[in-house]
């Protein structure tokens, strides 16, 4: 059973905590965006049905999108029906996915974790990498950074007969925990490393520029989101980041145009509302005629 192309799945369903409401200050390090889910998704369909694993993680991963409380309810069920370990797992990773999509982080990390104990990392191979990284991913969803920092570091330890895009992934969790914990020299490190694993994954790029923007090299920032606009250049949390490197560097009209394209790009989501703000801040009428935030959205 191939699991590890989930995590990505379930980084969709992660809050972007965006930058900070102040062109000037710092803002934390967002969180990766599942930008390949659909090619995930398609790749898992694609594959033969196998075994009942394969048959009932599939079943999972469109459940959890569609309905991921039933999908929850469903994969309890089989936990306490059928003790098969063929049922068993899959069943516990999809309650671990339908946890992590309705934001219950503490839990799917709890049930993550749990699969990683039945499965050594040392005899595992890439199921054992995914239990860990998934875990790990949930922990710093939920606030715990240090608990993340463990179970990362196993998933790295075990990875080497892992894809290389897939530990760039894992490394790019582990700079974002490293931030966390205030370790910003490590965390500029598995930076480094997820760049070298995934060159064309354009989080590891957002990430770095706003780690070298944080660190006030606005040179190396500004060349890094250059290469993340480069590999997704529709994505807002670029736009928004591009813009705050900008403004920093004394380039306003770069960063209006940055933002701008953020709220035509994006007008319902966190980046256009943080963008609008920013532009606000600078001249107060620059956003008045930006579209209006959908109603209901933060």
């Amino acid at each position: 059973m191939i699991v590890l192309p989930l995590i990505l799945m379930m980084q969709g369903a992660m809050v972007q905590p965006g930058a900070n409401p102040r062109p000037l200050t710092e803002s934390e390090l967002p969180i990766p965006r599942a930008r390949k889910e659909k090619t995930v998704t398609q790749s898992v369909q694609a594959r033969p049905v196998a075994t009942i694993e394969d048959a009932l993680s599939a079943l999972c991963m469109d459940k959890v999108r569609s309905d991921p409380a039933g999908a929850a309810a469903d994969a309890a069920a089989l936990i306490a029906g059928n003790s098969r370990p063929e049922v068993q797992r899959p069943a516990k990773l999809c309650l671990g996915m339908a946890q992590a999509a309705q934001l219950q982080w503490e839990a799917a990390e709890q049930t993550f974790t749990g699969l990683a104990l039945e499965v050594p990392v040392e005899i595992g191979g890439e199921t054992a990498v995914a239990y860990r990284a998934m875990a790990g991913t949930a922990a710093i969803a939920g606030g715990f950074p240090e608990r993340a920092m463990p179970l990362l570091d196993q998933a790295v330890a075990g990875g080497a007969n892992v894809a290389p895009a897939q530990l760039g992934e894992i490394q790019i969790d582990r700079a974002r925990a490293l931030v966390a914990l205030g370790d910003l020299a490590k965390a500029r490190t598995a930076l480094n490393e997820a760049r070298r694993l995934a060159p064309d994954d354009a989080d590891g790029w957002l990430l770095s520029a706003t780690l070298y923007r944080r660190a006030r090299d606005l040179t190396a920032a500004q060349a890094d989101i250059e290469k993340a606009a480069a590999l997704s250049a529709t994505d807002p949390a670029i736009g928004l980041e591009a813009g705050v490197i900008a403004m920093l560097g004394g380039r306003e009209a770069a960063a209006r145009k940055s933002w701008d394209s953020v709220i035509a790009l994006a007008p319902a989501s966190n980046e256009a509302r943080i963008a609008k703000g920013y532009l606000e801040q600078i001249s107060p009428t620059a956003a008045a005629t930006a579209p209006a935030q959908a109603p209901g959205k933060p």
